[in-house]
């Protein structure tokens, strides 16, 4: 069953790298969609920023725990940070700030909270798997 663990990292992998692909590249077909400016070369450097460090970095670490059994712990384990913290942040903001009035920034709620839990399960089973051999 090591196979559904290489799968769904190397979705995950697949998925942050588009994202941090179209956040470096084009940040404003991104951005623009869920109603955020980038108006500013300082707003467009932070964007970049965060797109290429935080999602291409998770996405290289997600690829090497697809193809590399001793990468795979720390890569779920990222992958339970990042999700949850994707998670938590936009349930604060629904609290704080109200629904958002792009369909897309709550889709990325779903999706994001999908990833998350997805992730935990991978993380329980890689570790279950590991304590039976």
């Amino acid at each position: 069953m090591v196979r559904i663990e290489q799968y769904g990292l190397g979705l995950m992998a697949f998925l942050f790298a588009l994202a941090a692909l179209g956040g470096l590249f084009a940040p404003e077909l991104l951005f623009d969609n869920i109603g955020i400016a980038i108006n500013t070369p300082a707003g467009a450097a932070e964007i970049r920023a965060i797109n290429a460090g935080l999602l291409g970095g998770s996405s290289f670490l997600f690829a090497m725990g697809a193809k590399h059994e001793s990468h795979r712990d720390i890569a779920l384990v990222m992958a339970v940070i990042v999700l949850g913290g994707f998670t938590l942040g936009r349930l604060v903001s629904l609290v704080m700030d109200g629904v958002p009035e792009h369909p897309i920034a709550f889709a990325a709620l779903v999706v994001e909270s999908i990833g998350f839990v997805v992730a935990i399960l991978l993380l329980r089973h890689h570790r279950k798997r590991l304590v039976a051999d």
